[in-house]
């Protein structure tokens, strides 16, 4: 009962704290504001929304390929389809569910084709490690081409405290949510040594692949590809079209730390990545007063919607083909 009642304040709760901040935020706009908001939607260009979703689903079969790379030399062959329609259903789980999508995504791999879920689940593991060391350099370039606007950026950024930021307080709220995880859960302490021993493997895999620049190069395309698909988004709108780089990169940074702290970003994407807009980027961009704070709404809006139509959309795709395929076979060493 402990149990059941955890998994369900872990989705309810970071979603209702996100509504209640979305709902804040929406009646905090003005009429200007709001109606600037809208006719963004209106005016807007989706012929580069489509375009930047079409560089996101590159990026989403690109992660599939480089999973394959990890799984390989544990002696796993599996398609590339396979593993795209698992990342998908991965990412697809991670928006109603915190932190499900990773062990759903070994799960599926391992009910259709055979690996292990220990050894799956290591490697998505490893790659959430690579990540995180991509995200910290996203935020290293923000910081850098923010140049006079780092104090405002740290200040949009800052915890309760005033001090520390979202990585600060979301370094913190894992490993509270972790420690008290594996003290109540049985099932967690019970399999905690086996994912401790897939991870291992999954580093080994990552050594003993043969397809090391490959890996390279798909991580940094994938990485690359998260930064076209926001600077494209920013050119269905007249008035964001002349985006500095700067602005990208905090705003993509400002976006994946609300996907990180509300499943899907439901909430706090918008604010956050309009406000970073806005107040660090409006003058510079001629996004002034209401109608521009508006646009930087509409722009966020837009980019959010965008992205989450496609995941819930391809997500859905993938699990109704998983139902039917299997496609990974274990194979001799």
């Amino acid at each position: 009962m402990k149990e059941k009642i955890i998994k369900a304040l872990k989705v309810i709760l970071p979603i209702s704290v996100g509504l209640v901040l979305f709902y804040w935020f929406y009646t905090g706009m003005t009429d200007a504001e709001l109606e600037a908001t809208k006719d963004g939607f209106t005016r807007a260009n989706y012929f580069w929304v489509i375009f930047s979703l079409c560089i996101g689903w590159l990026s989403h079969l690109s992660r599939a390929v480089r999973w394959r790379y990890l799984l390989a030399p544990m002696g796993y062959k599996v398609s590339i389809w396979q593993a795209y329609h698992c990342v998908m259903i991965g990412y697809i789980v991670n928006m109603a569910f915190p932190r499900a999508g990773e062990p759903t995504r070994a799960a599926y791999l391992d009910k259709s084709g055979g690996v292990p879920f220990e050894k799956g689940f290591g490697t998505i593991i490893i790659e959430r490690v690579i990540d995180l060391v991509m995200l910290g350099g996203v935020f290293l370039l923000s910081t850098s081409l923010l140049n006079d606007k780092v104090d405002d950026f740290n200040k949009l950024t800052a915890g309760p405290d005033g001090e520390g930021g979202w990585l600060h307080w979301l370094v913190i709220g894992v490993g509270v949510i972790g420690v008290l995880a594996a003290v109540i859960s049985k099932k967690i302490r019970t399999k905690l040594m086996g994912i401790i021993s897939g991870v291992l493997e999954g580093l080994k895999s990552a050594y003993k692949t043969d397809k090391k620049v490959l890996f390279i190069v798909h991580t940094i395309w994938i990485w690359v590809a998260y930064m076209l698909m926001t600077w494209l988004g920013f050119l269905c709108l007249e008035e964001t079209a002349n985006v500095p780089v700067a602005a990208i990169f905090a705003c993509f940074f400002a976006g994946a730390i609300a996907i990180v702290l509300v499943p899907g970003g439901i909430g706090i994407y918008i604010p956050m990545v309009a406000s970073v807009l806005f107040q660090l980027f409006g003058e510079d961009m001629g996004l002034t007063g209401e109608t521009g704070r508006g646009n930087a709404n509409a722009i966020a809006s837009l980019l959010w919607l965008g992205q989450t139509i496609m995941l819930i959309v391809l997500g859905l795709v993938s699990l109704v083909v998983m139902g039917r395929k299997k496609s990974a076979v274990p194979v001799s060493e």
